[in-house]
């Protein structure tokens, strides 16, 4: 009692002085490692017993204070993120009860854009009518208020808010990110959510990435923003720059090279192993500390001798007189049979084919890749059947060799399906201007370069800036074709003009450099003075505009082509509904 007595004190002493501190943490962009905002966290002074956010709130609610202390926190959350001066969201944990202020001008006048603050709703209390709360939500967001859901997939209440109210943002709960990178059922999972968050108009946030192997996997899904002690931990400070933005960068150029690789090196994963000398319980030790773990892959030194999958691992151990004769043995006392092993150049249709052919029993096992004769890491079967999928659907619709782009067909078929799905795109057409006085002054060879360099160009600004779904086609010579979002096309296109005005240079000699020009023959043999090849890019949407096939979008193209290229150098022109 004597306890409880002197928490109640802490508690009123806290609340009546004030006395919060205010930690910040970055929520980034996985496409870009642009920052997002960041999360409002509140904690107790320090050295106190309700220095830890979750001794301070549960104390709060258990002696009827939770509201007094909320808005302490959201007062004190305002007041230092005002003076950091950033134009980002700040995202403020808000009790269900306490979303009545944000509407009812109970918040402080202060300096933040109303537009900049997301409530992120905490579950303390439970929602008793959703129908009535989603009222409460609609008026708050007409004040430009954004709207986050915490701690999504943990619970039924979780998942009956998000199909029961509209939501800006889902935060995914980090018990599902946490090892996503070695749980099948986990990635699924994943996986639905965040094709149900685009269907619905959300964005998903990953809670709680705590390594690099989780981001890997979570950029490799398309969700949009991370947050967690791997990108920065609370404080109350905020950084210039967050050293994981190169990694995430890194990450995103290898998920969109790896579309167009079709050797097995292009899926390895670093993997876990240990080496046929160490105990058994050394396996045991590491499949229990990593409940999601499936596979450990055994070495003689650097060279792979086997895999040992968790089933089979506790298959073998299940008894009490199994555990007691192999716990103390060496690894090498308990291997059976023959892992799949694959040089890193196999092809993925020849490693597909070995995988499928195993007995039943191993057709799921990882398969073990080497270089050299020396372990270099192990590959999913469902990143291989994935990628061997893809690469079937692109020899099925015809991949241009030069630059690796799928060609008419494909940009067809891409733009019904999203008409038909009810999509929201924008269609950027590109062409390359003055490229066949290039062609006539160069060769074709050098033409082909150019157009090589452009293809990579647009794949590279993507990674950047695009999302995972986005679309690159080739209409053929020197057109070219993205699919993207209507809040991403300026964006790319500001930025695909920009470095290719930079890097065309290249190409060209320097004494055309010079004189900003080339000189060669004109279709009817005269000599003419053209300018450097430039980039021309036409954007439609279908957000401003009534878009109902294909054909109707090159129409449009073509007209906005013409209207492009009458100014001279590169640009781009968007039609405006």
């Amino acid at each position: 009692m004597g306890q409880k007595r002197k928490l109640l004190e802490e508690l009123n002493k806290i609340i009546e002085g004030k006395d919060i501190q205010t930690l910040f943490q970055p929520i980034i962009s996985l496409r870009d490692g642009e920052v997002l905002g960041y999360e409002a966290l509140s904690r107790g002074p320090e050295g106190s017993p309700l220095e830890s956010a979750p001794s301070l709130f549960t104390t709060a609610l258990e002696y009827g204070r939770i509201e007094d202390l909320e808005r302490i926190c959201r007062d004190k959350s305002l007041d230092n993120f005002k003076n950091f001066d950033l134009n980002c969201k700040l995202f403020i944990n808000v009790d269900p009860t306490m979303i009545y202020d944000f509407y009812n001008g109970n918040i402080k006048d202060i300096d933040v854009v109303q537009g900049n603050i997301v409530i992120e709703l905490t579950e303390k209390t439970h929602i008793r009518d959703f129908n009535k709360f989603g009222e409460a939500l609609q008026r708050c967001k007409a004040k430009g208020y954004k709207v986050a859901i915490d701690d999504a997939g943990a619970g039924y209440s979780g998942l009956q808010s998000i199909v029961s109210i509209s939501y800006n943002y889902i935060k995914l709960d980090l018990s599902l990110v946490r090892n996503v990178h070695e749980d099948m059922v986990k990635y699924s999972l994943l996986e639905s959510m965040i094709n149900f968050a685009r269907k619905i108009g959300a964005k998903v946030i990953a809670e709680g990435i705590e390594c690099k192997e989780e981001l890997k996997t979570l950029i490799e899904l398309g969700v949009d923003y991370g947050q967690g002690y791997l990108i920065a931990r609370p404080n109350e400070d905020i950084a210039d720059r967050l050293e994981i933005v190169d990694y995430i960068l890194e990450k995103k150029r290898e998920f969109y090279r790896e579309r167009n690789y079709s050797q097995i090196r292009h899926l390895v994963s670093k993997g876990v192993t240990v080496q046929i000398d160490d105990k058994v319980s050394d396996l045991f030790d590491i499949f229990e500390k990593k409940r999601y773990l499936q596979n450990i892959v055994i070495l003689s030194k650097r060279k792979p001798v086997g895999l040992l999958t968790r089933n089979k691992f506790y298959s073998k151990m299940d008894t009490k007189y199994a555990y007691s004769t192999y716990i103390d043995e060496k690894v090498s006392a308990i291997l059976e049979g023959s892992p799949l092993i694959v040089n890193e150049n196999e092809s993925i249709e020849q490693v597909a084919q070995l995988a499928m052919g195993r007995n039943i029993e191993d057709i799921y096992d990882e398969v073990i890749v080497i270089r050299e004769n020396q372990y270099l890491g192990i590959a999913s079967i469902r990143r291989l059947l994935d990628r061997l999928a893809q690469l079937q659907m692109e020899q099925a619709r015809g991949i241009d060799s030069l630059t690796g782009l799928p060609g008419n067909l494909s940009i067809e078929k891409e733009v019904s399906s999203r008409l038909a799905n009810g999509e929201l795109f924008s269609v950027l057409y590109i062409d390359l201007d003055n490229f066949k006085p290039y062609n006539n002054k160069y060769g074709y060879k050098k033409g082909d370069e150019v157009l090589a360099f452009t293809a990579d160009l647009l794949k590279n600004t993507l990674v950047k800036l695009g999302n995972n779904d986005d679309f690159i086609g080739h209409i053929g010579g020197d057109d070219f074709i993205i699919i993207s979002t209507p809040d991403r096309d300026e964006a790319i296109s500001k930025d695909i003009i920009k470095t290719f005005d930079k890097e065309i240079l290249k190409y060209f000699s320097k004494e055309d450099i010079i004189k900003k020009s080339l000189v060669t023959e004109d279709r009817n043999g005269d000599i003419c003075n053209y300018p450097l090849t430039s980039i021309s890019i036409s954007i439609i949407n279908n957000h401003n505009n009534d878009i109902i096939n294909y054909r109707q979008i090159s129409d449009i193209a073509l007209e906005l082509k013409d209207s492009a290229q009458e100014e001279e150098g590169s640009g781009f022109i968007k039609l405006r509904d």
